[in-house]
């Protein structure tokens, strides 16, 4: 399935995806943080391309775990300093594993996994490489 995304500042729509999607999930990767976007879909068979999908509503791009990684911290007269967990980690080279890794749905051809990032993380942005064994 082609999976156009639009954003919003823009107002073009692109492809997110370069294969047909065989099933009716798929992770959007590449995305700008703190964006608007919105998506839709469309189907394809041997007839040919359907019509796409209304457009999701618009969705943000946000870290959904950065409030856990900032402590404000009251000081003198209501002031406040706010710090990071990546300014206090900034030492840090390696981060630590993820934990909590399952998979949080599967069917006959794929699975999805999920876990939590690790603690302490590091200041560098995190990716993560999977493995598997059959």
């Amino acid at each position: 399935l082609p999976i156009p995304r639009c954003d919003i500042g823009s107002g073009q729509w692109v492809s997110c995806n370069d294969t047909i999607q065989k099933a009716c999930h798929y992770p959007v990767r590449g995305l700008s943080d703190n964006t608007i976007y919105q998506f839709r879909v469309c189907a394809v068979n041997q007839a040919g391309v359907g019509s796409t999908s209304n457009a999701t509503e618009p969705v943000i791009t946000t870290d959904p775990l950065e409030h856990t990684r900032t402590m404000v911290i009251k000081v003198y007269r209501g002031r406040e300093i706010t710090i990071t967990k990546d300014q206090l980690e900034s030492q840090m080279k390696v981060p630590f594993p993820p934990t909590g890794v399952h998979a949080c749905e599967v069917s006959d051809n794929y699975a999805v996994l999920t876990w939590t990032e690790p603690e302490p993380r590091g200041k560098e942005q995190l990716t993560f490489y999977v493995e598997r064994v059959s």
